[in-house]
C-alpha cells in the first residue's frame, strides 16, 4: 500500500500517523509510507487537483516499483489535433480546443451552437469533468452540450 502523511495534517498528528503505520506493519501489512512536507494551510488536503504536481511523482515511483503501468500524462494522451475541433468555434475557440487536447485526463469540452464553449481538466474522474465543462460553457450560452470527454468525442 502507499500511504501519505503531510507534516501539517490537522486531522492526524505525526505521532498518530506513524502509530497507524507501525501497527499496520506489525500486523503483516506492507506499506510505502511517505512523510510529505507541509502542504498549504492543511496537509490533510494534499490530494487535490491543485496539488497534482506535488503528489504524482510519489505515485509514479510507487507504480513503477510495483511493475504497474504508468498513469496517463499529457505526453501519453492523444496528441493535440487528433480530435477535430467543433466546427462552430472561432479562431480563439480553436486555440482553446488545442489547449484542451494537450491536457491529460480527466477532462471534458462543451460547446454551444453559437460557438460558446467551456472546458475542465485535471478532475478526479471523467464524470466530474463532464459535469464541469457544460457549467463553464453555460456562463456564455444556455445551449451547451458535451463535445469531448477525455480523448474521445462525447456520445
Amino acid at each position: 500500500m502507499l500511504w501519505f502523511y503531510a507534516k501539517n495534517d490537522s486531522f492526524f498528528g505525526p505521532a498518530l500517523a506513524h502509530r497507524f503505520r507501525d501497527a499496520f506493519v506489525a500486523g503483516g501489512g506492507r506499506v510505502t509510507f511517505i512523510d510529505a512536507p507541509a502542504f498549504g494551510n492543511d496537509g490533510h488536503f494534499l490530494f487535490s487537483v491543485d496539488s497534482v504536481s506535488t503528489w504524482t511523482p510519489y505515485v509514479d515511483n510507487f507504480l513503477r516499483a510495483q511493475n504497474l503501468p504508468a498513469r496517463p500524462t499529457a505526453s501519453t494522451s492523444t496528441s493535440p489535433g487528433a480530435l477535430p475541433a467543433p466546427p462552430q468555434l472561432g479562431e480563439s475557440g480553436k486555440a482553446e480546443f488545442l489547449q484542451y487536447a494537450s491536457h491529460a485526463p480527466h477532462k471534458a469540452f462543451a460547446v454551444a451552437p453559437n460557438g460558446a464553449f467551456g472546458w475542465r481538466s485535471r478532475r478526479p474522474t471523467a464524470a466530474h469533468a463532464s459535469r464541469g465543462a457544460p457549467e463553464a460553457c453555460s456562463q456564455y450560452s444556455e445551449r451547451c452540450s458535451l463535445y469531448a470527454v477525455d480523448d474521445a468525442l462525447a456520445r
